[in-house]
């Protein structure tokens, strides 16, 4: 019965859509916004990073890769028209900044 119960647990969380929303709110999600382009950049590396941000950071990355945030060949531009709602918030603009930082200006 136990097995049962992990497996649909499993199968559920295989089978769900990702939040709509960032895992993580407020100084938290400044914070590993922050520690990712840092990491991405070079300045930071994740063995510096405390275990609480480390786990903040793996979150954001799960939701930025699962809301289809890399495309190489399109600039910053074109990666923000795509991804951006028609008014997006200041959190979505930064949410925005972030998926699209790696693009070519």
């Amino acid at each position: 019965m136990k097995f049962l119960a992990m497996a649909a647990l499993a199968f559920s969380a295989l089978t769900a859509s990702p939040p709509a929303s960032p895992p993580l709110a407020g100084s938290d999600l400044d914070r590993a916004v922050r520690n990712y382009k840092d990491v991405l950049a070079g300045r930071r590396r994740l063995a510096d990073l405390p275990r609480r941000e480390r786990r903040d950071l793996a979150a954001l990355d799960r939701w930025l890769r699962a809301h289809d945030g890399i495309r190489p060949s399109e600039t910053r531009d074109q990666c923000k028209a795509r991804l951006a709602s028609q008014a997006p918030s200041s959190l979505e603009a930064a949410v925005l900044d972030l998926k699209c930082s790696q693009r070519s200006e």
